[in-house]
Formats: structure tokens, C-alpha cells, sequence
């Protein structure tokens, strides 16, 4: 019964406020097909120029600009969850993905995910990994007060406000005990460790939104390469500069 009522609801919400395309107000979807004839694409993986780097290769989908910039922002800033979907299956239909045993994201901090309601990577994670028919966990957690990575003028300044920033989550370290438990022989003081060993988790896809330098996605990936993951790929929805 909730569920209809939930049903019932979200179409009198698109009666009352129906999409529109966020590049040129074409009533009826968020990316009209001639609005996604201007998206600027990415065919090939970024290099990125980190030392130390952590990340395997890092695929974007296109530039930060445009129709598509509009698209985050309104997805992000808007709390249009609807336009996750769209992104999600955008990023589907247009990129190369590697093949993973697993998919996750990167988190926000508690106050920003209470701020804005939903992190919108999470959704695009969900919806990816029922496109890829790949397992979707929360990897991550993250953890103390730090600025947004938007209002760091240099690379120093990201790194430095990044570091501490990612811990192995609860779930992660859950789900890898539950992988184990019938075949794992070590004592129990060698399970406390939840290190990565002895399963089958070896590479994972780790989702974020937008790359500039990709500190975040390099701290992110330091933190699950130190857990024991041993190929860590970075997804991006779009490359700003």
C-alpha cells in the first residue's frame, strides 16, 4: 500500500513539475537529444599527474561544461534525484567501463549528506552497478571536518585537506567477513585485522562526480590499496579545469 501511494505521489509530482531539459527547457526530460549532440566526450582514460598515484586509470564520461555542467548542478544543488538516472545510464551508454568485482563511490561527510538529503554519487553507484550486474557496497566512511575541495586553489592545499579524510566502512569490512565465514581458517585475533586477504574482491570502481586534479579519488584509492583492494579504477562524470 505504500508503495502505491508512493507511485500515486511521484506522478502527481510530474504533472505538477514536469522535467525540462536542463541545457534548453524542453518540457519532458532533463537531456533532450539535441542537447546531448553538444556534450564534449571523453574516449580515453585521464592520465593524471600525481605522485604518488593510486589509481589504476581514471574514466570520465565528458568535459565539465555546457549542458552537462547544468545537468550536475541541478542533480546536486537542486536535489533533482530523478536526474541520477539519466546520468547514470548517460555514463552507460557512452563510456567504456572496465570490468570490476565491485562498485562503489566516494562518501560525504555526515553534515553535507544531512545538508543536502542524498549524495549523489551513492544513486549513480546503484544505478551502475545493476548495469553491470556487479555487487554495489559502501566501501568508504568519511570522517572529520574538512573544506570542500572546490575552494582549494592549488594541488598542496587539496592533498593536505584530504588527508585522514576516507576510513574503511563498517559494511565493507562486514561484507568481506560474510564472504569468508564458512571457509576461513585464521584465529580470531587474525579476523579482527579485516584486512582484504583470501577473497575475492580484487578490483573495485570508485564513483565520484567531477575530476579536476583528482586528489579526492587518489586519497580514496590510497586508503582501499592499503586495505589490501588491488586495482582500484576511478569514474567521473565529467573532467572541470
Amino acid at each position: 500500500m505504500r508503495l502505491f501511494f508512493q507511485i500515486v505521489w511521484e506522478a502527481i509530482l510530474d504533472i505538477l513539475y514536469p522535467p525540462f531539459c536542463c541545457g534548453c527547457g524542453r518540457i519532458g526530460t532533463y537531456l533532450c537529444p539535441n542537447c546531448y549532440q553538444t556534450i564534449n566526450f571523453i574516449p580515453l582514460p585521464l592520465v593524471l599527474e600525481l605522485e604518488p598515484n593510486y589509481i589504476d586509470s581514471v574514466y570520465v564520461t565528458a568535459h565539465y561544461e555546457g549542458v552537462l555542467k547544468k545537468l550536475i548542478k541541478t542533480y546536486k544543488y537542486k536535489s533533482v534525484k530523478d536526474i541520477g538516472k539519466v546520468i547514470s545510464s548517460l555514463i552507460w551508454y557512452s563510456t567504456t567501463l572496465p570490468k570490476v568485482d565491485l562498485i562503489s563511490y566516494i562518501p560525504l561527510n555526515k553534515k553535507k549528506l544531512n545538508q543536502r538529503g542524498f549524495n549523489q554519487t551513492e544513486i549513480i553507484a546503484k544505478e551502475l552497478a545493476l548495469l553491470m550486474k556487479v555487487p554495489f557496497i559502501n566501501t568508504l566512511s568519511k570522517i572529520g571536518k574538512h573544506g570542500a575541495q572546490a575552494s582549494m586553489n592549488t594541488k598542496e592545499e587539496r592533498l593536505n585537506n584530504l588527508k585522514g579524510t576516507f576510513i574503511i566502512s563498517t559494511q565493507f569490512k562486514n561484507y568481506l567477513q560474510n564472504e569468508e565465514i564458512n571457509t576461513d581458517t585464521k584465529n580470531e585475533k587474525q579476523k579482527e585485522t579485516n584486512q582484504n586477504k583470501n577473497n575475492k574482491i580484487e578490483s573495485i570502481l570508485l564513483i565520484d562526480d567531477v575530476i579536476t586534479t583528482g586528489t579526492t579519488l587518489n586519497e580514496a584509492s590510497k586508503v582501499l590499496k592499503e586495505f589490501g583492494i588491488k586495482t582500484i579504477y576511478g569514474l567521473t562524470i565529467a573532467h572541470g579545469h
